[in-house]
């Protein structure tokens, strides 16, 4: 169990009876679970595609598996953002948020922990839009208005909205702000502000070795802080499906009203 801001967060033993309904309960209420077990590549494959089908990033293995390490400097691309192959902090994002539609889902695995910094941040979108709304309506406008950002990291860029409508009539989360995400002048004092919320719902997780974190990745952004040391992780990203064990029982996205 670990406190954060006054919120307890349960961890979930994957080898224990009846985990399957912890993690449901924990995806749908907060967007994030924390669970922890010795886990091989093979045996993360077999808990995540309970969920849905294997989206296989550039970067995977034959299993749909990236090791995340400081490997950047051995490493040569002119084509892709590296930063989460280094050590440096990683800001808050959405992974393929190129992606017409990303993977809803993403695991997170420990390895073997850094001895100085690494530190997982989660922020929950469904928070940050809530907020919004409440206090930034105008901001909240332009960011769910398509066009306001155009997202790179693929053949073609593609231009978007912060927070898009889907067809079961909830809304998702797709941000970045490195080098592959692209906002136009009259949109700066409001990404700003964006930014200042983020702060408000920013969660911090010293993730353990064998501890993992599955995030809803339509829901919740995720980044790392800068690490010393060792440090490798593996992530696997799903796309969930109706009929699949777990995903039957995912709602995609979060349900707000503007």
């Amino acid at each position: 169990m670990v406190v954060l801001k006054n919120e307890i967060i349960e961890t979930i033993n994957i080898n224990s009876i009846g985990y399957e309904k912890h993690i449901i309960n924990q995806l749908e209420e907060n967007g994030y679970v924390l669970f922890e077990g010795s886990l091989e590549e093979k045996e993360l494959v077999e808990l995540s595609v309970k969920f849905g089908n294997i989206f296989m990033h550039n970067h995977a293995n034959s299993l749909g598996v990236t090791h995340i390490s400081n490997i950047s400097k051995n490493v040569d691309s002119s084509s892709d953002n590296l930063t989460g192959f280094s050590n440096d902090k990683q800001d808050l994002h959405t992974d393929r948020s190129s992606e017409l539609e990303p993977p809803n889902i993403l695991f997170l695995y420990c390895k073997q922990a850094s001895y100085i910094g690494g530190e997982s941040w989660i922020a929950d979108g469904k928070k940050i839009f809530t907020d919004l709304s409440e206090n930034h309506p105008e901001t909240l406008r332009l960011l769910i208005e398509s066009g306001n950002i155009v997202f790179g990291g693929s053949n073609e860029l593609r231009t978007g909205a912060v927070f898009l409508k889907n067809y079961e009539g909830n809304f998702s989360i797709k941000y970045r702000d490195d080098e592959l995400g692209y906002f136009p002048y009259y949109m700066y004092p409001h990404i700003s502000i964006l930014r200042q919320t983020f702060q408000k719902y920013l969660l911090s997780l010293s993730l353990k070795s064998n501890q993992g974190l599955i995030i809803k990745n339509d829901r919740v952004l995720h980044g790392r802080n800068f690490f010393q040391g060792e440090r490798s992780m593996l992530r696997v990203l799903i796309h969930s499906k109706s009929t699949s064990i777990l995903g039957s029982k995912i709602t995609k996205g979060f349900l707000e009203k503007v």
